[in-house]
């Protein structure tokens, strides 16, 4: 039989095997053939097809690469090589083979997508958003490209341009589901609020993930029962359901603490909950504890909040960490006069610092009730300009690698930094003469905040530092923020940002500097605004003063370590004068 009657039969026997689900069988059949036959290009891509289904990769990638060896213009047998070295781990070949398959046929969808989640897997997300950038440019228009565009740029904090993409889709779930977070984090709440009913229409078209991430945007827009409502409507047990349910208010409502020990227990069977990670662990406790916290039940809220820090708390090297990047903060501003850096001439950012917790949100919304402000929340713009668009910053000292730079900036670099700033600044709006910035860090940037936003107003925010810390304390953080998941260390690094506070007032010339005490804000509230408001060039109005109720007031606001010293023995003896 020659080959040309040997393949028909061939192609009807590896179909017959492939319906019945014989995979193992096909590889068999095709390694008894002939030579001829078995070496023939389009037996071979099935070959390699099969053993990617059995997972035997590294045997699909030689049996790809020798296809590709024949005809090296196979735009497929590329990608699915990408595909093959993805899975083996090899990211640099995956996106060499990945590109190389784009090149060839550029205006196939999944081609454009591959390369860019490889991209973005392997932390190179400037990349993965410039793959689908171009795609778009070259006329490459597909609904699911265009939200995963708009995606990547809701993670590089590009919400305006997402935004401008997502006027270009089909409306989906996804689709309003993306523009729903952009619009949020612009703090555009009236046009976020628009957008809920028509997602609300949608929500028989939304898999579980995209429902519980719903749920989250509906909490930050004050919309609880609309949250707990699609929570409830939620079947399948996950990690991710069971972690928002208990964060629910609607969860807190009408339980005792025995209901609640009943249903954690009850949690703790279930086999999604089961063989989780360390940081899975640690989120739950301390969903656990603040659960038990909404109850009142201080000893069962400590209990897990001590075992929900003790998961992740900072051992040696963050500490060391933490260390070399205060000192890197003192060196550098000591020894150099920092002349080359060059400022703009905007008064438009006010500059809210200090620790965590320490009261900046409430000055923010103060501020932001004001005609002529709007607040911008926790904007990371100042680090992505600072350390060259560095998404990945997981440390103090990743913070500060502009640091060992500064020294070299020219005139062109003061200017990108300071534009991108204050470009992505005006996004939140347009008209505003005042933008709030209240990423509370920005501490560590006082030295370069002055020199590149001369005109900049800075407000330090500081709280008694045993309700301060006790606030961090008691916080689910990111991994920047290790440093709170310990009282005694916690004690330690409040005293580190607190003496490089100093610092600054012993060595900057701080001209449009003024600190306020939160415990004022709460205490002698009209005195305090007033201070504030004076201190931008904003007018007194009434919105400002009226911004929150006497429920701020209360006591335990002031001094909430009452009733619970025994759990934070360790902060009451670093802060004695405090109590």
């Amino acid at each position: 039989m020659n080959d040309n009657q040997a393949l028909p039969k061939a192609m009807q026997i590896i179909q017959g095997l492939l319906n019945t689900g014989q995979l193992q069988q096909i590889i068999d059949y095709i390694d008894n053939q002939s030579d001829d036959l078995k070496n023939i290009t389009q037996i071979q891509k099935i070959r390699a097809l099969v053993l990617i289904k059995l997972q035997r990769y590294a045997e699909a990638r030689d049996t790809l690469l020798k296809v590709l060896s024949q005809n090296p213009m196979q735009h497929d047998i590329k990608h699915n090589l990408a595909f093959v070295y993805r899975q083996l781990n090899e990211f640099e070949p995956a996106i060499e083979y990945a590109r190389s398959a784009l090149e060839l046929a550029p205006e196939v969808v999944k081609y454009n997508l591959y390369l860019s989640r490889l991209h973005k897997e392997s932390k190179q997300i400037l990349k993965a958003v410039q793959v689908l950038r171009i795609a778009l440019l070259k006329g490459v228009n597909d609904d699911e490209l265009i939200c995963e565009f708009a995606a990547l740029l809701n993670t590089t904090y590009e919400y305006q341009e997402a935004l401008e993409v997502l006027d270009n889709s089909q409306e989906s779930f996804y689709s309003l589901l993306l523009t729903l977070e952009a619009r949020i984090q612009l703090n555009h709440y009236a046009e976020a609020m628009s957008i809920v009913p028509d997602l609300i229409k949608l929500l028989d078209n939304a898999d579980q993930a995209r429902l519980i991430k719903f749920s989250d945007m509906l909490r930050q827009l004050g919309e609880f029962e609309k949250a707990d409502q699609i929570l409830s409507s939620l079947n399948e047990m996950t990690y991710e359901l069971a972690y928002k349910r208990i964060q629910s208010p609607s969860y807190v409502k009408g339980h005792t603490t025995e209901h609640s020990k009943d249903n954690i227990e009850a949690l703790s069977d279930e086999p999604a909950l089961q063989n989780l990670s360390q940081e899975q662990n640690m989120n739950l406790n301390f969903a656990y504890s603040n659960h038990y916290f909404s109850l009142n039940n201080v000893t069962e809220g400590f209990a897990y909040c001590h075992l929900a820090n003790a998961e992740n708390a900072p051992d040696k090297r963050f500490k060391a960490d933490v260390k070399s990047a205060f000192s890197a903060i003192a060196n550098t501003f000591t020894n150099h006069d920092l002349c080359n850096v060059t400022g703009v001439d905007s008064d438009l950012p006010v500059f809210i610092i200090g620790m965590p917790y320490s009261g900046a949100s409430l000055l923010e919304n103060i501020i932001s009730a004001h005609s002529r402000a709007f607040g911008a929340g926790e904007a990371p713009y100042l680090n992505l300009a600072l350390n060259e668009m560095d998404f990945y910053a997981k440390t103090h000292t990743d913070r500060l690698k502009y640091l060992s730079k500064i020294c070299d900036w020219t005139d062109d670099d003061c200017q990108h930094m300071t534009a991108y700033y204050l470009n992505h600044l005006r996004a939140y709006d347009q008209y505003a003469d005042k933008i709030v910035d209240m990423l509370p860090h920005n501490f560590m940037h006082l030295g370069v905040i002055i020199r590149l936003f001369p005109k900049a107003h800075i407000i330090h925010v500081k709280r008694n530092p045993v309700a301060n810390c006790l606030a961090i304390y008691q916080e689910n953080m990111d991994a920047f923020h290790l440093y709170g998941n310990d009282l005694n260390y916690l004690a330690e690094y409040y005293k580190q940002y607190e003496k490089l506070m100093s610092f600054w007032q012993q060595t900057l010339s701080l001209d449009n500097y003024l600190s306020v005490n939160y415990e004022d804000l709460l205490t002698e509230r009209e005195t305090s605004v007033r201070e504030v408001l004076t201190f931008l060039g904003l007018d007194i109005e009434a919105q400002c003063l009226d911004f929150y109720d006497a429920e701020h007031t209360h006591t335990s606001a002031l001094k909430p370590w009452l009733g619970i010293e025994d759990h934070i023995q360790p902060l009451l003896a670093a802060f004695p004068q405090a109590k």
